[in-house]
């Protein structure tokens, strides 16, 4: 999948924070952006439109980063790719890859380590895409 096909949800407590990215991940080509300010924001968002990709802040006011992607995994809805973003260093590694997190970008952050990181997530989701269509055609 490529950027400009992806559907991606960039989730932040700081608005400018939230603004800056989307911005990124616009001019690097996506066509479908959106974002959200907290956790249950997001899980709405989600649950009205599925993403492709989930960008979220770990520590957030209403709903964190962690009971997102807990509630997700709750009501069986699956995000193929999801990347935590987190100004602090006290995120359980174990955990976030246990919840199925696929990266981890410590802030500050630049463009080029958020693109890059969106880019490999799409690049493994398309191989995995790629890999469960070669297996479902054996049968």
């Amino acid at each position: 999948m490529k950027l400009s096909e992806a559907h991606v949800l960039i989730v932040d407590d700081e608005p400018a924070l939230c603004d800056i990215f989307t911005q990124w991940v616009e001019m690097s080509g996506c066509q479908s952006v959106r974002s959200a300010a907290d956790g249950e924001a997001a899980l709405a968002a989600i649950l009205s439109c599925p993403v492709d990709i989930l960008i979220t802040d770990v520590r957030m006011p209403i709903m964190n980063g962690i009971t997102l992607v807990h509630r997700l995994h709750e009501r069986g809805v699956n995000i193929p790719s999801i990347v935590f973003v987190s100004g602090f260093a006290d995120v359980d590694v174990r955990q976030m890859y246990e919840l199925g997190v696929e990266a981890f970008l410590a802030k500050p952050l630049t463009r080029g380590d958020l693109i890059s990181c969106i880019e490999r997530a799409l690049f493994t989701l398309a191989c995995t895409v790629e890999s469960f269509s070669k297996t479902e055609l054996k049968y």
